[in-house]
């Protein structure tokens, strides 16, 4: 069947469905011009016509047909290395302030946040902020975190330190009494746990990142 289509009051011709589906798949036809059968009198839209929703669907199968990849085709999903490694860096550094820090004796395991030193705040926002820099794919910036992680470690470890030698002193100076050399060996006692080891890897694994996303560092494929 032909049928009459206009645009704009001008008439473009007659056209059989076939041509017509052609002309709306590909765009010379669209859905806001009129036709009518030949003889009519009353113009009707384009978008009301049954081919429109054919020549839509025909169109939409196309498109599938050529973004589909080939038959037999694996698929793969490609990870950027340096996004992969900013983010474990960052989950890193945040589950290692949870993680047991410190052993001491009759308290047991204590992580950061239990010590109520700054580092563990400190820590806790650098994974937060690394986090948003690889989102952002500022990689560069990762340097600073990184090494700023590590700067938190030392002096979480440092304050550690320096409490067991304050406390070494405190016992040397009540030397003699009935405690003597009890909070000697109660500082003594005091060990790192595993809680430190995840944040040095976490830090590291930071400024691997950015070596990988600044181009300093390049893996081999």
């Amino acid at each position: 069947m032909f049928i009459e289509v206009s645009r704009d009051g001008n008439i473009l011709g007659q056209f059989s469905d076939t041509m017509v589906t052609h002309k709306l798949a590909s765009g010379e036809f669209r859905s806001d011009d009129q036709y009518r059968v030949p003889g009519a009198m009353r113009w009707l839209s384009l978008s009301n016509h049954p081919l429109v929703g054919h020549a839509s669907r025909t169109a939409a199968a196309d498109v599938w047909k050529q973004a589909r990849p080939p038959s037999g085709t694996p698929f793969t999903v490609v990870v950027d290395p340096a996004c992969a490694i900013g983010f474990a860096g960052s989950i890193s550094l945040f589950l290692g302030v949870f993680a047991p820090a410190v052993k001491v004796p009759l308290l047991g395991s204590v992580n950061h946040i239990q010590q109520g030193s700054g580092a563990g705040i400190a820590l806790l926002v650098i994974a937060a902020v690394s986090a948003l820099l690889v989102i952002a794919r500022l990689f560069r910036w990762l340097w600073a975190t990184g090494s700023a992680a590590l700067l938190a470690i030392l002096a979480s470890f440092i304050a550690l330190k320096h409490e067991v030698s304050t406390v070494k002193q405190r016992d040397f100076a009540t030397k003699g009494d009935i405690f003597d050399g009890l909070e000697s060996a109660f500082a003594d006692a005091v060990q790192l746990d595993w809680g430190f080891a995840v944040l040095l890897i976490g830090s590291a694994t930071l400024l691997v990142a950015a070596a990988i996303g600044t181009g300093k560092l390049r893996l081999s494929r």
